[in-house]
């Protein structure tokens, strides 16, 4: 990481986005924060769909993060995020990236991180600017990431689809912590 951020860290909460969300509306936001939550139990995906996630088995967290530029040249951001999750994964698994595409991790348009057409994860951008009058405020966005490290039956169960998790593609057997992947990712 080579900007600053502040870190947080909670045993539970209903979203990450949610929570930076709220604190970008009461402008409350100076610095980019991202904020992991151990157990996050109200996620929210794309569309007003439910995020499932187990706590020990996923990962969950938010960025909030100032850009200098108008929302209308941030449209390709759900893609960038998805190049850089990737990137992390990379990192946190010690697998270059050619690798990972090979073992059939993929991104889908818009915000979806696939492993051989099975839902590993996704990408939720909420935020803008809250006025539209004050042309010297920056714009927000908020970026939730939800991934799952580990396979869960009760998260199968739950979502009804075809899950996939990271631990499919951990060949060199590294840890599956959160925290490590969530600071790859960043």
């Amino acid at each position: 990481m080579n900007w600053n951020c502040i870190l947080e860290r909670v045993a539970q909460t209903e979203s990450t986005n949610d929570d930076l969300m709220a604190r970008w509306r009461s402008r409350e936001l100076i610095d980019p924060v991202s904020r992991l939550a151990k157990h996050q139990t109200k996620g929210k995906g794309r569309a007003g769909r439910q995020w499932f996630a187990e706590p020990n088995s996923s990962l969950s967290f938010s960025l909030a993060y100032p850009f200098n530029q108008p929302q209308q040249f941030l449209h390709g951001l759900s893609l960038v995020c998805g190049l850089a999750v990737i990137q992390g994964i990379s990192k946190s698994l010690g697998l270059d990236e050619m690798s990972l595409r090979q073992h059939g991790l993929s991104l889908k348009w818009p915000n979806d991180l696939l492993i051989n057409e099975r839902k590993l994860g996704g990408i939720l951008i909420e935020g803008g600017k809250l006025s539209s009058s004050n042309a010297n405020e920056r714009v927000w966005m908020i970026i939730g990431i939800g991934m799952n490290l580990t396979h869960s039956k009760a998260l199968e169960n739950a979502t009804q689809l075809p899950i996939s998790a990271l631990s499919e593609l951990n060949q060199k057997h590294m840890p599956m912590e959160a925290d490590l992947v969530w600071l790859a990712i960043l």
